[in-house]
């Protein structure tokens, strides 16, 4: 039996079982916390709230939703680029130029919805605003 235990330790050493373990645990406890909501109080604020908070005119909100407007109309434009060029990537059969291109499209489009979202509330003039009421909007459906 000596034998067999020595090569099962040689093993779990040249495979690094115990650090494999030690970053499994790591990673598990840093998922957890990244996914993990708090659960503290929650602080409602209305819209007029927040305005007078931040001490912003109704002239100041509407300069705010004329560039979040230009802001989201660029961002769409450059995603529209980006995917043309993705496309253009996979015709000629350049793959990993074009999975870059993917990336950069998750960017670009990620800061779309960002101006968007925000445009969005400051059109309904409220805040906490859901993912699918933006949808629902941007798909032009009534609530």
């Amino acid at each position: 039996m000596g034998i067999i235990n020595s090569i099962t330790n040689s093993l779990k050493s040249a495979l690094g079982t115990e650090q494999i373990q030690a970053q499994a645990s790591s990673l598990s406890k840093i998922a957890g916390s990244v996914l993990s909501v708090p659960k503290g109080p929650k602080k409602s604020e209305t819209f007029e709230e927040a305005l007078s908070r931040l001490h912003l005119s109704e002239a100041d909100v509407e300069r705010r939703k004329i560039q979040f407007l230009r802001l989201g109309r660029i961002y769409l434009f450059l995603a529209v680029v980006v995917f043309l060029y993705m496309f253009y990537l996979l015709f000629q059969k350049a793959f990993f130029p074009a999975l870059g291109c993917v990336g950069l499209l998750m960017i670009v489009l990620s800061l779309f919805f960002r101006c968007s979202f925000w445009l969005f509330q400051m059109r309904e003039r409220r805040l906490g605003c859901t993912f699918f009421e933006w949808l629902s909007e941007i798909a032009g459906k009534n609530r």
